[in-house]
């Protein structure tokens, strides 16, 4: 597969998530929450969705860089330590049909989540004048520039988004049942 192949597919992908993220947020002031096909799904699949998506993310920061030859920037290794844990938090959950890994996984989304936003921030016009931490590879320098807005870091955000709702949700309904 060619690197063009692969950003436009990464891209497509990244658009259909933020629909998907957009729709799920509408869905919550939609419908009264025990109504909400959104919060039942979750509640169904929550630790399965988590773990495909962090998959997702693990194998997409991989093919990046090991596939294409995309070198990782600081702010991509920071996020990656707050995403490959997720793999093996919410796998062993599945492995054991349980769900102890949900307040592990809400640290490292939100510290992840946060790392991302920032990066997307940075790599955007409105964040060119925010100092970059890079040493190597500089954490501004955009690889991947899909429709006109679609970069690394963007998926990564999008990615850590959709797992930090789903989490979120997970989190208030375990609540609200003890």
């Amino acid at each position: 597969m060619s690197a063009d192949l692969i950003n436009r597919l990464a891209g497509i992908f990244t658009v259909v998530s933020l629909v998907v993220l957009a729709l799920c947020l509408f869905s919550f002031f939609l419908y009264r929450r025990e109504k909400n096909p959104v919060i039942k799904f979750i509640e169904r699949r929550g630790v399965v969705v988590v773990f495909s998506l962090s998959l997702l993310g693990l194998v997409g920061s991989l093919v990046y860089s090991l596939g294409v030859g995309y070198a990782p920037c600081d702010l991509c290794w920071y996020q990656r330590i707050f995403m490959y844990p997720l793999v093996f938090l919410f796998g062993f959950d599945l492995l054991k049909k349980r769900s102890a890994a949900l307040p592990y996984g809400l640290l490292l989304s939100i510290v992840g989540f946060s790392i991302a936003l920032y990066h997307t921030i940075l790599q955007s016009s409105i964040g060119g004048s925010l100092p970059c931490p890079a040493t190597g590879v500089s954490c501004a320098q955009r690889f991947v520039f899909e429709f006109g807005f679609v970069t690394i870091p963007l998926m990564s955000l999008t990615i850590f988004s959709l797992i930090l709702m789903v989490l979120l949700v997970l989190y208030f309904n375990s609540r609200k049942r003890v």
